[in-house]
């Protein structure tokens, strides 16, 4: 990464990246609110999200959809006021990342209820034998009258389902299984649908965020445990061909900017479900960027 520098660093606990229409936006879950940035780091808050905001996106038309995780609902937002709302959950108690396709279909991620009272975190295990609990993905629709919106279950039993990207043909869609380790592939069909799921590459440790670039590898911010923390480039099959370091837990990354050759890596010092110290304050978070040589490709 050439030119690195510190881009926004008064966030609480930022994730869910998306470069957009000559801005960055950023999910700043614990301070409950989108915010954008520019490349010259002026800043301010797009959306205030109660339920907590995570994955988002933009429909051909402009509107941005937003996660909404603690209430398990997605947001459709016209830069005024929210006009949409689908509850997720007769479907899942949470949601969590969210990726929208150049028509406007949204691809959900379902999660476990990590911010209750009682949560164990051995519940999330590398594998549900191990105890782990397993989230469907959905896909939410506009109806044809533009306005109503749809969802049907699209992908079964994955553990913690997180970052997901398209290709730029439209054809694959690759998504993190957390608490798997491994980042799974699916065939895209006409109406949406995903079919031959398979592993896409195993990895080393628990993957959150991810980016996909121009020659056909995924950027994957890698959170845990400790000695893996990294953003590792990693072509299909596992291979990491670029890794850069961080001192802090990275939890997202995207490629953007004029040329889509800026990464934007997104970390905090210190992460978590409840009231651990500094989870809450800000300066916890923030992005990191720079200059890489392969450029972003597909969707987001």
């Amino acid at each position: 990464m050439r030119g690195e520098r510190i881009l926004l660093d008064n966030l609480i606990c930022p994730e869910g990246p998306r470069w957009h229409d000559g801005l960055l936006y950023v999910a700043d879950f614990y301070a409950w609110e989108v915010v954008w940035c520019d490349l010259d780091g002026g800043h301010g808050r797009h959306l205030h999200v109660p339920g907590r905001p995570s994955g988002m996106g933009w429909l051909p038309d402009g509107r941005m959809m937003v996660v909404s995780m603690r209430d398990a609902c997605v947001l459709l937002y016209d830069g005024a006021e929210v006009d949409a709302v689908v509850d997720l959950s007769a479907w899942t108690p949470c949601t969590n990342e969210m990726i929208v396709d150049g028509r406007g279909r949204a691809y959900v991620g379902g999660m476990r209820n990590v911010y209750a009272d009682r949560f164990d975190t051995a519940d999330l295990a590398p594998d549900a034998a191990a105890g782990g609990r397993l989230e469907d993905l959905y896909l939410v629709e506009l109806a044809e009258n533009g306005k109503d919106l749809r969802v049907r279950t699209v992908a079964r039993e994955l553990n913690f389902p997180n970052g997901t990207v398209i290709t730029p043909d439209g054809k694959t869609l690759i998504i993190a299984e957390s608490m798997a380790q491994r980042l799974t592939a699916f065939d895209i069909a006409e109406d949406g649908s995903l079919d031959r799921r398979r592993v896409w590459a195993q990895l080393n440790g628990v993957p959150d965020g991810i980016c996909l670039d121009a020659e056909g590898c995924v950027w994957v911010a890698m959170c845990f445990p400790v000695d893996a923390r990294a953003l590792c480039r990693v072509a299909e099959g596992g291979g990491i061909r670029n890794v850069i370091g961080t001192d802090r837990v990275p939890m997202a990354v995207a490629l953007g900017g004029p040329e889509r050759d800026l990464i934007f890596l997104v970390e905090s010092q210190v992460v978590g479900v409840g009231s651990e110290p500094g989870l809450r304050c800000r300066g916890n978070g923030r992005v990191r960027t720079g200059r890489v040589s392969v450029p972003g490709a597909g969707v987001p």
